[in-house]
């Protein structure tokens, strides 16, 4: 399955697009999942699926109302993004703009090529304690490795190979990442 892009309304309602266990989409474009314009979450739940990006995904919005939710949710399938990760998020409000990959199974795999970019400072990224994967695996730039706000790891790769690699954004700790790092 394939589309030109993916874009999630600003609705009022609360919304989601859902993968069954056995779906595997390809977004030939850009992601956009805004943040609702009221109190509800709107989710692109992959769950145990797989999806190709080949633009970039933007989350989020700039409303300070920690209850107007858009978010990702991988279980134990996979998202890779051959664009930028862009968390939208106001300065106060991290947990309104959130990549879940921690759910379920909690062994789900997120690649990202471009670069992981939060927008005043914010943004959540939720690890799974089973075993989740972010592997940042650019190659055409150097990458930078986000630390902060709430953007925690479980197992992180480091899989550039860009002739100057990827780079930390922040000391690791045991704070930010929960499992392993693996330097590929």
């Amino acid at each position: 399955n394939s589309c030109a892009g993916l874009t999630f309304a600003a609705s009022s309602t609360a919304s989601s697009f859902t993968h069954n266990a056995t779906t595997a989409l390809t977004v030939n474009g850009n992601v956009t999942v805004n943040q609702p314009t009221a109190s509800f979450t709107t989710a692109w739940n992959i769950n145990q699926g797989a999806s190709t990006v080949t633009g970039s995904v933007n989350l989020g919005g700039s409303n300070t109302t920690t209850t107007r939710v858009a978010k990702i949710v991988v279980t134990t399938g996979s998202l890779s993004i051959a664009g930028n990760l862009v968390h939208n998020s106001s300065a106060t409000t991290a947990q309104t703009a959130i990549g879940d990959v921690s759910t379920g199974g909690g062994t789900a795999t997120l690649n990202l090529a471009g670069a992981m970019t939060l927008t005043n400072n914010t943004g959540t990224l939720t690890p799974g304690a089973l075993g989740s994967i972010v592997n940042y695996n650019g190659s055409s730039s150097s990458q930078t490795v986000r630390f902060g706000s709430a953007i925690t790891y479980n197992n992180l790769h480091l899989n550039n190979t860009n002739v100057n690699g990827a780079v930390l954004g922040a000391a690791i700790s045991a704070g930010n990442v929960t499992g392993n790092v693996r330097i590929q």
